[in-house]
């Protein structure tokens, strides 16, 4: 039996304070010819927080994360996110409160013809002025200033005129991560953030978000499939299985064991 791995990236310790970062009550979602997705979820992650995701295909880990910004409309109950109570909002504070949250995918979703740059700026675009900050030859000096800032802090500023299309996935990842910085998070979403890159790029990758949690203060949510990832890189853990919120505790309490019995 694998045991948890001594590395431990992230513990209590570093977090920053009790503020609550993220609260979710009595969460539930159907989806028609697919049934019941979300049965009675609730939670709450603190600032500071790195927070593991876990769960089976179809366990209703993505349409959790999607619920969380109003992405995919809950069917009934209440959440609150850095402060704001998300379920009664309107098109317009909402809009800004996503503006706060970095939402990380599998797919990078960079335009493949602009330079890395470029993309990089478009993280800013919810802050006005938006045709001038599609491509770095319009953006004001101050911006592209900031974009090469997010840049040195994921180790690609030397590919900043590069075109997005010439990139590895590792690389396409960063990038990716230096744009949602652009919005000066103060939360990250992350949906199987390395799940299409191999196992040692990914690994650099997870490295990244620790330390941006560290030296940025920005609470961070990821989804994972991979076990030693949800052990090594949160202080604590959730699992989902059939929709319902199976564990959720601190990491340092559970074992490969455990997490196992959730695939079962």
């Amino acid at each position: 039996m694998l045991l948890q791995s001594e590395t431990t990236y992230i513990d209590s310790d570093m977090i920053s304070g009790e503020e609550i970062h993220l609260a979710v009550s009595s969460l539930a979602k159907s989806f028609d010819g697919r049934g019941v997705i979300l049965d009675d979820v609730s939670f709450s992650i603190k600032k500071g927080d790195a927070v593991a995701l876990i769960g089976g295909n179809g366990s209703g880990k993505s349409t959790l994360l999607r619920c969380c910004l109003r992405l995919v409309e809950p069917d009934r109950g209440e959440i609150s996110l850095l402060g704001m109570p998300v379920t009664s909002l309107r098109r317009s504070p909402l809009r800004a409160l996503r503006s706060r949250v970095g939402l990380i995918f599998q797919r990078h979703n960079l335009v493949p013809r602009l330079t890395v740059l470029s993309n990089v700026i478009h993280g800013s675009m919810n802050s006005g002025w938006g045709f001038r900050r599609w491509r770095q030859g319009f953006a004001p000096a101050e911006i592209r200033e900031q974009a090469i800032g997010c840049l040195e802090k994921v180790g690609l500023p030397h590919l900043a005129n590069s075109r997005a299309d010439q990139l590895s996935g590792g690389e396409s990842q960063r990038v990716a991560i230096a744009r949602a910085l652009m919005q000066k998070p103060d939360f990250i979403m992350a949906d199987e953030p390395v799940a299409s890159l191999d196992p040692k790029v990914g690994r650099e990758v997870m490295d990244l978000f620790v330390n941006l949690i560290k030296t940025e203060n920005i609470t961070f949510l990821f989804v994972s499939h991979d076990l030693e990832h949800a052990l090594t890189y949160s202080n604590r853990l959730m699992a989902m299985k059939d929709g319902v919120l199976h564990l959720n505790g601190e990491t340092k309490d559970y074992q490969t064991a455990d997490l196992h019995e959730i695939y079962g």
